[in-house]
């Protein structure tokens, strides 16, 4: 290119293009500080969702533990009742299966 037409930018700027450059400089210096900050906030919502999870599987867990101690409980109170209730749920189960297999046929 010819360099009369299309002179170096160090040779040609004024103050107010000096000062946007500067401008520009700066806030380009704070770009890597607000990632870090980006990822430290995003690190720290990821420990609190694991946290939370954690909590809520360990919940889940103790009340599937209680609610299998009394169902163990009450088979030994009344084995009979228990014997008719799980006959009956293998029964509606079995009429459920049989329902959706013939609306499939």
């Amino acid at each position: 290119m010819n360099e009369t037409i299309t002179p170096t930018l160090s040779t040609t700027t004024t103050p107010a293009v000096d000062r946007a450059l500067d401008k520009l400089a700066d806030s380009a210096a704070g770009v890597p500080l607000a990632v870090e900050r980006a990822a430290d906030r995003a690190t720290e919502a990821a420990r609190l969702g694991t946290q939370k999870l954690h909590e809520g599987t360990q919940q889940v867990k103790a009340q599937l533990t209680h609610a299998t101690d009394s169902a163990i409980n009450y088979a030994k109170q009344e084995p009979v009742k228990a014997l008719l209730m799980a006959a009956a749920a293998g029964a509606a189960l079995m009429a459920l299966a049989s329902l959706l297999s013939s609306r499939r046929h």
